[in-house]
């Protein structure tokens, strides 16, 4: 991922080798970068779940992996760490706090007994799905720096879906 930067010109991004990366294969590093995090989050709850850290540990090893994570995604979102600019500092930390205020709801409950360990591993992995938010916000807002005001849709081509292809950025 770290060799991915975006051209402006075509709104595109593309490799290392300057050749362009299909949507579906920047999908698809999205997803595996999300994966990672359900995985390592996975992780942690099972160690709390063995009781071998603490409700306070859980919490800021998840913390630090989301804020790691969400830093990824901003940046590959962007094009790369370069392209990086406050907004996207700005947006990715509006959604880490909010993901922290999650994360104080869900470590409050822990050590309030609400939890069962099923739970507890579920709602860890909850988290991995804040990375591709991470990400879909930081694009959104590098495109729209360069001007773009509309977006294609990269949809499930399983599903139903209405007929149209484009829909407004902002």
């Amino acid at each position: 991922m770290n060799k991915v930067t975006y051209d402006r010109r075509t709104g595109q991004f593309h490799g290392g080798d300057r050749r362009f990366i299909a949507r579906a294969e920047v999908l698809r590093l999205v997803n595996a970068e999300a994966a990672r995090l359900e995985t390592r989050l996975s992780g942690h709850a099972r160690l709390l779940t063995q009781d071998k850290i603490g409700v306070t540990e859980f919490q800021l090893r998840i913390a630090e992996d989301i804020k790691l994570s969400h830093l990824r995604m901003a940046a590959f979102g962007t094009g790369g760490e370069k392209q990086l600019g406050s907004r996207h500092f700005s947006t990715a930390g509006q959604e880490l706090k909010r993901q922290y205020k999650y994360l104080q709801g869900f470590g409050d409950a822990i050590a309030q007994g609400e939890l069962s360990q099923k739970q507890i591993l579920s709602r860890a992995k909850s988290y991995g799905v804040s990375a591709r938010t991470a990400f879909v916000k930081s694009e959104k807002l590098t495109r729209e720096s360069y001007g773009a005001r509309e977006a294609k849709r990269s949809l499930d081509s399983q599903a139903r879906h209405c007929s149209s292809c484009l829909i407004p950025i902002l």
